[in-house]
């Protein structure tokens, strides 16, 4: 610690006398930067009381790094330097009294006290090896550590040295050094009196401390006796490939295929050096461990991506098996009998990637495209909309006939359909069933754990506990419709909390994923009409219309009919596109038929239940409302008929029946019908005769 005038002040403060240290002094022995001072005096000017801030000497508010200006000077109370983990600044100084008076006998010209070196010994142990640090940066961070710390110590003891003139031809300063080196068991420092004294000799001869205090044999020269690059390339290619062999098997391959051509085998320290270098790894793990493995991701590429900023902007549609035990499911054989079988429980579900929000699911024993279909039906029936993407995975169906169908449907709607089977393009969709399981399924009796690839403490339940829980679940007669209702309390209970409540990473959002969706806008969706939601994710067929506007066909081995009462329809189309909807047969909608993309909407059609005309629960009144609709719709047959036979019925009388009417409206007559047959048939310029053969009328 090299002192100059004026780096310590005695001041009376409050009838004690309080101890300031110079900015420079502390600058100096304590590495301080000028930035980290100037902001720890604002943060006390601060806690000073606004009408005292101007004072040179700021009053003693406690707080750390309290500060004066004297002669344009900072100096800082020594009693206020904090002395906290891990910079310890104030340990880092002598204590009060040995202070002064050290600086005491630095003012007067006098020898310092024989502790001084001590104490500077421990200030290179505890903060001035941070200085060299990075010359060490090549060795492990516990070589890099002791390292610096010897080169401090060497350092101080040369200063100290060259400051007391201490005379080197003597051993009782290097006696001295050699027990505190003993004493703190600095690693790499050599602990005899002779060997420090030649070390400290070397570099106040001018050798650079750094290649005093290195690794000990650095530079041998010893353990490369070894080097054979087709053998480090057999390592590579032993690496490289799929089969993901073990470093033993490596080794011993390595050693076979030295024997078989005559060269001298390297050690196994050798090998394995070879195989745990960086670079080795960075070009071998994506062949060894495969594209999705979790081994080599640390070398794959990546990088993130924004969240949706609109609601609807982005679904996201996957499946996976719910973790809970599984449920008893009875079927019939080929043969008849009775099967109990044990299935576990898949859904598919869509999320909306703004909200988080789980807009449709489905319940399955397997995941397929009929599944898929019904969550993405569910989803835009709750939404009452589609969005402007929605991305799936290659789900069991996806290249079917159906599935294809479906797909290309919802591209002509508008929506960018984009189909992925990597988990990276959909990721919050995959997060999301990691919190079904460790956040909202842990309260769950049936919840058996994660998967068996996850290697977390909390990941499975015990053996006992899982078999207690199926012991539970038969006696209840655990089945598909208890697996379904357990499944939709986890995902309702997701739905409707908020995220605070179990995020650290949105504690700030105190909105649930279903409110999140509600209030959120939504530019870019497609509005779905109830005639498109029909046509998109209702069963079509094409039916004929007879009988006056009945509409018959059998679903699931049930005959249903209905009766379209609007004329125009029926009196235009034989033949009707049907879309019907499982869950609601009341009625269904018709469009056009043909081979055009977006069918065109016809309308909607009830149901016409059989009406009972026999005893006394006979519904007369329904039969004569329906009687009088039919009769209408006779009327409205007749009533066009009339009208399009009206249209030139007069001439065509005239012409027939000649007869019946005088000469002079006969000609006119003819003479009408002739011009009319021209100007229909006959392709003529201005000047040219007109020939019409009247016998070609008849």
């Amino acid at each position: 610690m090299q002192y100059h005038p004026q780096d310590i002040y005695i001041q009376n403060d409050y009838n004690a006398n309080t101890l300031w240290v110079s900015h420079r002094l502390l600058c100096s022995a304590l590495n301080i930067s000028e930035g980290y001072l100037s902001k720890s005096r604002c943060e006390y000017k601060k806690s000073v009381s606004p009408a005292h801030r101007e004072r040179q000497v700021l009053p003693d508010t406690g707080k750390s790094w309290r500060y004066a200006k004297i002669n344009n000077k900072f100096y800082y109370a020594y009693p206020n330097i904090p002395d906290k983990h891990p910079a310890h600044y104030r340990s880092s100084l002598p204590p009060a009294d040995e202070l002064l008076s050290i600086y005491s006998a630095f003012l007067t010209g006098g020898n310092m006290p024989q502790d001084g070196f001590e104490t500077r010994f421990k200030a290179a142990l505890k903060e001035g090896y941070k200085e060299y640090l990075h010359c060490y940066n090549e060795c492990t961070p516990a070589q890099q550590t002791n390292l610096a710390k010897y080169a401090a110590i060497l350092e101080a003891s040369v200063r100290w040295i060259r400051e007391q003139h201490i005379n080197t031809s003597k051993y009782d300063f290097f006696q001295s050094l050699a027990e505190l080196v003993k004493h703190h068991a600095v690693p790499y420092a050599p602990e005899n009196a002779r060997v420090l004294k030649s070390k400290l000799q070397e570099v106040i001869d001018g050798v650079a401390i750094t290649d005093i205090a290195k690794l000990p044999r650095i530079g041998n020269a010893n353990r490369e006796q070894y080097s054979e690059e087709e053998v480090k390339a057999w390592v590579l290619q032993l690496r490289d490939m799929g089969a993901n062999y073990t470093n033993q098997y490596i080794i011993q391959k390595i050693k076979d295929m030295c024997m078989l051509t005559c060269k001298p085998a390297p050690s196994n320290r050798w090998i394995g050096y070879i195989m745990q270098q960086h670079n080795v790894k960075y070009l071998t793990a994506q062949q060894r461990f495969g594209s999705d493995s979790r081994f080599g991701s640390i070398y794959r590429g990546h990088q993130r991506f924004a969240n949706a900023l609109f609601a609807g902007d982005c679904w996201q549609v996957d499946g996976t098996r719910i973790n809970i035990i599984a449920h008893k499911q009875t079927s019939n054989s080929d043969d008849g009998k009775k099967l109990v079988q044990q299935k576990f429980l898949y859904i598919v579900t869509v999320r909306d990637v703004h909200s988080g929000d789980i807009l449709g699911y489905h319940y399955s024993v397997t995941e397929d495209r009929w599944a898929v279909h019904s969550a993405v039906k569910m989803a835009a029936k709750n939404a009452g909309y589609l969005p402007y993407e929605i991305i799936f995975d290659k789900f069991p169906g996806h290249n079917s006939e159906e599935g294809n169908t479906f797909l290309k449907d919802l591209e002509h709607w508008g929506v960018i359909v984009t189909m992925s089977s990597d988990a990276n393009v959909k990721p919050a969709q995959e997060r999301f069933y990691g919190t079904l399981q460790t956040v909202f399924m842990q309260e769950s009796m049936l919840y058996y754990g994660q998967g068996i690839r996850s290697r977390r403490n909390y990941a499975h339940r015990s053996k006992e506990w899982v078999e207690r829980m199926y012991k539970e679940a038969n006696k209840l007669g655990f089945d598909f419709g208890d697996a379904c209702a357990e499944a939709t309390r986890i995902l309702e209970a997701y739905r409707y909390t908020a995220y605070s409540k179990w995020s650290r990473k949105h504690a700030a959002v105190h909105y649930s994923p279903v409110e999140l969706h509600d209030i959120s806008e939504k530019p870019n969706v497609r509005t779905l009409e109830a005639q498109d939601y029909w046509y998109l994710f209702g069963l079509k067929k094409q039916l004929p219309i007879k009988h006056q506007g009945l509409i018959e066909t059998e679903i699931a081995k049930v005959t249903y009919r209905y009766r379209c009462t609007d004329y125009n329809i029926i009196s235009n189309y034989s033949h009707v596109l049907v879309c019907y909807d499982y869950e609601d047969l009341s009625q269904i909608m018709i469009y056009e038929p043909g081979d055009a993309v977006i069918k065109r909407y016809l309308g909607r059609v009830m149901e016409e239940k059989e009406a009972m005309r026999y005893g006394p629960d006979a519904q007369w009144s329904l039969i004569a409302e329906r009687e009088a609709k039919i009769k209408e719709l006779d009327g409205y047959r007749e009533q066009e008929l009339e009208y399009r036979k009206a249209v030139g019925a007069e001439d065509i009388t005239a012409l027939l029946h000649p007869m019946m009417i005088s000469k002079k409206n006969y000609e006119q007559t003819e003479s009408q019908y002739l011009l009319n047959q021209a100007q229909q048939n006959e392709t003529y310029s201005d000047g040219e005769d007109i020939h019409v053969d009247i016998r070609n009328g008849y």
